[in-house]
């Protein structure tokens, strides 16, 4: 009843202002635990590399009012998807066994894995555009956006299959071996391995 208390004298004239007047001052907190619970609803989609799955989660968390509880830990520990990639995988296995605390914790916390293994530790018989090639008739790839550097600035005797731009080479970048490996893993591409 604090907030009645606080209410300029003679403002209120009607049992109508008197309950705008609490819902006003109640709506915040009931938004907020709304907006919390639709946080947990944020999960990581199977073709969702992780780095932008923590942005899109990011993106949600600041719109929610500054909490000190531990919720958004355990809503993005939930949100993730180990079928999208290596990384996730290797995030949430290390989340589980060793539950984060803070999500500034989450979020500088090194995967005990390693990045993506490159094109060449996979052994293919083909090389890195025939593996483009053959990732562009699998139903689930998920390609890359546009590269947003100026293409004056990048090199022209580089070639990258994968963006169908130059700027670098096709197996040196790292969403396409990220995407290689979560197709690897979901059972694409084995018939490309070497006897």
């Amino acid at each position: 009843m604090i907030w009645y208390h606080n209410l300029p004298p003679n403002s209120i004239y009607s049992f109508a202002m008197l309950v705008d007047a609490f819902v006003k001052d109640h709506a915040e907190a009931i938004k907020a635990e709304t907006r919390k619970s639709d946080l947990f609803k944020v999960n990581q989609r199977d073709n969702e590399i992780l780095r932008e799955f923590v942005s899109r989660f990011q993106m949600e968390q600041m719109e929610m009012p500054p909490d000190a509880d531990d919720w958004d830990v355990h809503a993005f520990t939930q949100g993730l998807n180990p079928r999208s990639s290596l990384a996730s995988q290797q995030l949430k296995q290390n989340l589980v066994e060793y539950p984060a605390v803070t999500w500034a914790d989450v979020h500088n916390r090194p995967l005990e894995g390693r990045e993506a293994p490159s094109l060449l530790e996979y052994n293919f018989n083909v090389d890195a555009t025939s593996i483009v090639s053959a990732i562009g008739r699998i139903k689930e790839t998920k390609w890359p956006r546009p590269l947003q550097s100026d293409p004056t600035q990048r090199d022209p005797n580089l070639m990258c299959k994968y963006h169908g731009t130059h700027g670098h080479m096709t197996e040196d970048y790292l969403q396409l071996r990220e995407e290689v490996a979560r197709l690897f893993n979901n059972g694409h591409l084995q018939e490309f391995l070497s006897d």
